[in-house]
């Protein structure tokens, strides 16, 4: 973690104190550095399949503050043994301990908003159960919410996972208008700002809703995203043509083609903005040189006619 991403969940005491008095919440979790490692593994995974929080270790349910019996090195060596053991897949949480005076110290554990391999699970005798986080509840995933955490991480589909840092307003609106009246022959579309309009596009699994915002899923980036370059650097076409049939560092063309695969159409149907598809088709055309030949017994046919017998 480097220093930036560190300040932002590093907390100081008054943080701390205030988290404490405001209590326990759908994103902060109070218990006690004695509970057992299946209790703590419960608490850790149903945050990370909510939208992640903080743990504070070594404070009552009340918000009473009887600190850490732990030292500090052994309750983050604790703790880091039950996110490996009792945590699946595993992972390492951010730790910190904080003195909150008289001698007390608290442990906070984080856990990273948009966590990328949901759903987790804690470990329940031999088995392993997905937790969710339900206000200050902790309980067992049922199967339908299993599946929705499956697919807001891509586990079921890659093309359902959100884009991270992206919104929708990095989807070209035109092309998704074009698409809306022209494909689906929708009637009035909803205005650009409105929840209807997020609505749509997550009803047709463009977007979706993660960290409390609508964002777009890589398959509405990769069809109508304005900048899919910089959201999905892994995603486009690199075309290159060489002067012969083989690979050769001296290539005549070489090209990255980036941006929505779709084009935006005019009424008529004429294309106003090629697409990916379209660039590529373009790129083929440009470096290729049409030829033909004659072969076989036309050819020799055809040689006889012109040149007559030799």
């Amino acid at each position: 973690m480097d220093g930036v991403a560190a300040k932002a969940w590093l907390m100081n005491r008054t943080d701390l104190l205030e988290t404490i008095r405001t209590g326990e919440n759908s994103a902060v979790e109070f218990k006690r550095d004695d509970v057992r490692p299946e209790k703590l593994a419960a608490e850790i995974a149903a945050l990370l399949n909510l939208e992640g929080g903080h743990i504070l270790l070594g404070v009552e349910d009340d918000g009473a503050i009887p600190g850490l019996t732990r030292e500090s090195k052994n309750a983050e060596e604790w703790v880091m043994q039950v996110a490996r053991d009792h945590i699946q897949p595993a992972l390492i949480p951010s730790w910190q301990v904080l003195h909150v005076g008289s001698g007390l110290r608290v442990g906070v554990i984080y856990l990273a908003q948009n966590a990328p391999d949901k759903p987790y699970k804690a470990k329940h005798g031999s088995g392993w159960i997905t937790k969710i986080r339900v206000g200050t509840t902790t309980r067992d995933a049922s199967r339908e919410e299993e599946q929705r955490l499956y697919q807001q991480s891509g586990g079921l589909r890659y093309g359902l996972k959100p884009v991270l840092g992206a919104n929708i307003q990095d989807l070209d609106h035109r092309r998704l208008q074009d698409y809306f009246t022209r494909v689906l022959d929708y009637g009035d579309l909803p205005s650009q700002e409105s929840e209807g309009w997020k609505t749509l596009l997550r009803n047709l699994d463009f977007a979706l809703v993660s960290g409390g915002q609508t964002v777009p899923t890589v398959d509405g980036m990769l069809i109508f995203g304005w900048k899919t370059g910089r959201f999905l650097p892994q995603c486009g076409i690199r075309a290159i043509c060489y002067p012969g049939e083989e690979p050769d560092y001296a290539a005549r063309a070489d090209e990255a083609i980036k941006g929505p695969l779709v084009p935006l159409l005019a009424r008529d149907g004429s294309i106003v903005e090629t697409g990916v598809v379209e660039r590529a088709w373009d790129f083929v055309r440009r470096n290729t040189t049409p030829f033909s030949r004659l072969e076989g017994s036309m050819a020799g046919s055809f040689r006889k006619k012109r040149f007559g017998k030799s």
